[in-house]
């Protein structure tokens, strides 16, 4: 991000001391350095959310996840066998994520996971907004088409390499995505890879689903 985006210059000269400032300054930061010739605060606390909401959208870039799914419509789903790696043990899950509502600016996604802890059957649901711009994608790079197995199908992808912003103690994490348009979410297999460690964090591969 730092090699793409001008260094972000806090002007705050005379500014109160409000401790909301303070927080701006560090909202501001991991933003990531993205206006040049600087950025002027406002002065009256109270409009400190909208600057930051504001810098937010000039940053955003378009999220090719919400792209993949706003042509389906809702009900429509894809099951993926899910593997976490986490120091040196791999986790296996299968995900079932079903679109639930989408409009111009977000997709929202109903997920239910099943996995087994302590041997026994574990099932958990929750949602997801994907929206469509995001600022925590730093570079998005497209990669030669391939045709890759799955469920004993060959299957045209294109192929996407996302690099997003530091998570926690990861850091950036680069997903490649093979992407086929048939596919609901339209992501048929994906790997996530920590930048920083340059290992292998996560995995997924479509089991089957159905369009809408």
């Amino acid at each position: 991000m730092t090699a793409l985006l001008p260094a972000l210059i806090l002007l705050t000269t005379g500014l109160p001391q409000d401790p909301r400032i303070e927080q701006c300054r560090k909202n501001l930061a991991e933003l990531g350095k993205l206006v040049p010739g600087g950025v002027e605060l406002r002065k009256d606390p109270s409009e400190l959310d909208l600057q930051i909401a504001d810098l937010s959208k000039q940053q955003a870039v378009p999220n090719p996840l919400f792209d993949a799914w706003k042509s389906f419509k809702a009900g429509s789903w894809v099951k993926l066998k899910v593997e976490t790696i986490e120091d040196g043990e791999k986790t296996v899950s299968e995900e079932t994520e079903t679109l639930f509502s989408r409009t111009a600016e977000k997709i929202v996604l109903q997920r239910k996971t099943l996995s087994t802890l302590g041997g026994q059957p574990f099932t958990s649901t929750d949602q997801e907004d994907i929206p469509a711009a995001t600022a925590s994608i730093l570079k998005i790079e497209k990669g030669k088409d391939e045709e890759i197995e799955v469920a004993g199908k060959k299957v045209a992808c294109r192929i996407l390499l996302v690099t997003k912003a530091a998570k926690e103690s990861i850091g950036e994490i680069r997903h490649k995505l093979w992407m086929n348009d048939d596919v609901p979410g339209g992501v048929v297999r994906s790997e996530s890879v920590a930048v920083r460690q340059n290992r292998v964090v996560a995995t997924a591969v479509a089991l089957g689903g159905e369009k809408k």
